[in-house]
């Protein structure tokens, strides 16, 4: 049951690092600003 989870652990972290890196990408290369677009204009 150990090996299982270290294995599981291990197999998420380089799922969480490429789905960060697509995230945090996306948002320097879509247009506006992010905090702008969840405020709202006038904030």
């Amino acid at each position: 049951m150990r090996e299982y989870v270290a294995r599981q652990v291990v197999g998420m972290i380089p799922v969480l690092a490429i789905v960060s890196i697509i995230s945090f990408g996306l948002l320097y290369v879509l247009p506006g600003d992010p905090a702008a677009a969840i405020l709202g204009e006038n904030a």
